[in-house]
């Protein structure tokens, strides 16, 4: 079996993101994952395996993130990691498109009680 040319920490809260970048990106990448014991925003121990994943992506070398993730930015300030931020421009040409991205906006806003 041929070694990996790459190894990478996926910090992701969706099992649907992480079947994808598997499914694209292996043998050729080795994917860490820090196991998931719950997925709920709300829930205690999600929140406890977020601030795992949060600690161990701030130990990369380097982070990538989505363009509205907190979350990859405070991993970067724990060692003043480089952050590259993914940013995918939203095609307003399409109404589905925007209509889809501000229901994703609205869910995500709603999933925090402040």
């Amino acid at each position: 079996d041929r070694e990996p040319r790459s190894v990478f920490f996926l910090s992701t809260d969706d099992p649907e993101v992480e079947a994808l970048v598997r499914a694209r990106y292996c043998p050729g990448v080795k994917v860490l994952v820090y196991p998931k014991r719950a997925y709920s925003r709300r829930n205690p121990v999600a929140i406890e395996d977020a601030l795992v994943d949060l600690l161990h992506l701030a130990q990369t070398e380097e982070i990538i993130g989505s363009y509205w993730s907190s979350f990859t930015e405070v991993a970067s300030w724990f060692r003043m990691q480089p952050l590259s931020v993914v940013f995918r421009p939203l095609d307003t040409s399409d109404p589905r498109m925007v209509e889809s991205a501000l229901r994703q906006r609205v869910q995500a806003a709603s999933e925090y009680p402040y």
